[in-house]
């Protein structure tokens, strides 16, 4: 591995290299002594090796010296990159051992989400609640992979969006299982269990940063906001977007690190499939430019910095593909009469609650308490809310670009926001005011940042760094906590609504204004079945998930 700046191997001392060469004038000499030593002093060093020691001998005796001089080079490169001197079986060992740990963390991070989620294997289809629409009672997927059924997957504005591939893995699942909603659930689960190892696997690659990128990607994979997603069978587009996503940045690091045409092609296919699951993705080549300042440090690499122009201009086939996906995902919400005109709701009360849902939004991961499924619009939000809120992000993001020595939190922030422009409610589909569902990848962005910043703080108190690592492990326990607590209560939205937030009855029982909803009180469980045995009138309504 070499440094980034100065192309010599890590650990590389020219002082260490320069008495190397010396002691192998001498070992030459040693063995042979009929060799003419001036020739060996002012031999050309055009044909270095990574550790800079000369080849350019012939007779077997100099190959032999300059083989066990690579062997010693490579020591003195090992001893100079570790706290003290080791031979090459311990480091052999060393190597070892940290790829036991790895197996054992990525076990960790599947097994624990894994037993989060078994619950919802023995949940029915969500009806209503588009499961029925998306699978049970669409014609084209129940009778699977078909010629005219892959045809219509990709020529259809179905439920008011262009997701082809979305399709064709329901369709598949019904090919495979019929409709089995056990299986369906266990697709989607291990969709998520994918995801979360994809992201512990890129983010200790690209920062070398195990510890850190193992509690990012459990924080990822136990949190509440995320139970959503995986719980709800017609979520499937969310996770494979997120997938897709996840192995789009994998492609992007490899083009990055060989370059090549081949690898940008790779690039260019795993986006695509990205922006046919779910349209969401049109946001990542703006992420890429940030993975261009951190983790990747690519303008700061002076010794092969492409530079902005480079960089940009790279990025144009991905973002060409993404205006023809905002394209299509327009053309197919209006086909479906889904977008909310300007009459309506105008221009300025949509950012209006644009601004308060940010905050909003890094509330619930910040502290994931009375979570729904459904969050109501306001179609006139308060003046002090809305100030309040704009004053929140503005002093986040000063504060996250003035502390341009830490790269990670400007960066994490940004993923945030731009992740979140496509679903902030800009362009108004439906009448929620903000979705769970939409922070399966935002979320990320902002775990990164805290993860990284509370190590670093550690870093520099360490008489915190105990405190702190007591704290993480409570998080991650309360947020396993309200996890188990989510899922057991998901399959039933009457059920979500009472236990976890009355204020959604409002939106989720037809014939009752939101007046009566907010006065609701917080009820048990015990009380659901006769919410359940209620009226007609108050039968729930469609719910209609972007």
């Amino acid at each position: 591995m070499r440094d980034a700046v100065s192309g010599e191997p890590v650990g590389f001392d020219p002082c260490a290299a320069t008495q190397l060469r010396k002691r192998n004038r001498f070992l030459i000499v040693l063995v042979n002594p009929g060799c003419d030593k001036r020739a060996i002093r002012g031999r050309s060093p055009e044909r270095l090796d990574q550790t800079g020691i000369g080849m350019q001998t012939t007779s077997w005796t100099t190959v032999s010296v300059a083989l066990i001089s690579d062997v010693s080079a490579t020591l003195i490169l090992i001893s100079l990159s570790s706290a003290s001197p080791m031979d090459s079986e311990q480091g052999q060992q060393r190597t070892a051992n940290k790829r036991r740990v790895d197996v054992a963390l990525s076990m960790l991070l599947l097994f624990v989400p894994l037993l989060l989620y078994l619950p919802v294997l023995h949940q029915d289809f969500l009806r209503p609640g588009d499961d029925d629409v998306y699978v049970v009672d669409n014609p084209h997927v129940r009778t699977g992979l078909t010629l005219s059924n892959v045809r219509w997957a990709f020529t259809s504005f179905e439920q008011s969006s262009w997701h082809p591939v979305a399709w064709l893995s329901h369709m598949l699942d019904c090919q495979l299982f019929g409709l089995n909603a056990e299986s369906h659930h266990a697709v989607n689960l291990l969709l998520h269990l994918a995801n979360v190892w994809l992201l512990f696997w890129l983010l200790q690659k690209a920062t070398g940063a195990r510890w850190l990128s193992f509690f990012v990607a459990l924080l990822f994979a136990v949190h509440p906001l995320n139970v959503e997603t995986v719980a709800w069978i017609a979520q499937r587009k969310s996770l494979l977007g997120a997938f897709f996503s996840l192995l789009s940045v994998t492609a992007y690091g490899w083009y990055v690190r060989r370059g090549g045409w081949n690898r940008y092609l790779l690039l260019v296919f795993t986006f695509a499939l990205a922006l046919m699951a779910k349209p969401m993705a049109v946001s990542l080549p703006i992420l890429f430019l940030l993975f261009d300042d951190w983790p990747l440090r690519r303008l700061q690499d002076a010794g092969r910095s492409p530079g902005w122009t480079r960089l940009v201009l790279e990025k144009i086939p991905l973002l060409a593909m993404s205006a023809v996906s905002s394209v299509l995902t327009e053309m197919a919400q209006r086909a479906g009469g889904s977008v909310m005109s300007l009459s309506l709701l105008p221009i300025s009360t949509r950012i209006e609650n644009s601004v308060i849902s940010c905050v909003l939004y890094i509330g619930k991961i910040l502290w994931p308490a009375r979570l729904a499924t459904h969050y109501p619009l306001q179609p006139s939000p308060s003046v002090g809310d809305v100030v309040a809120s704009a004053v929140i992000l503005i002093a986040i993001t000063i504060l996250t670009l003035y502390l341009r020595r830490f790269p990670y939190l400007a960066v994490g922030w940004f993923i945030f926001v731009v992740s979140m422009v496509p679903v902030i409610g800009i362009v108004q589909v439906g009448f929620q005011g903000m979705a769970g569902r939409y922070m399966y990848v935002p979320a990320v962005g902002l775990m990164i940042a805290l993860v990284w910043g509370s190590a670093d703080a550690a870093e520099s108190l360490p008489a915190a760094r105990v405190p702190l690592c007591a704290a993480a492990v409570g998080v991650v326990i309360a947020l396993c906590v309200t996890t188990a607590r989510y899922v057991r209560v998901w399959p039933n939205p009457a059920t979500l609504a009472l236990v976890l937030d009355p204020c959604w009855i409002c939106a989720c029982l037809a014939g009752r204004s939101n007046d009566h909803a907010h006065r609701a009180r917080w009820r048990q469980a015990d009380d659901v079945p006769q919410l359940l045995t209620c009226d007609q009138d108050m039968a729930p309504q469609r719910l209609k998930p972007r």
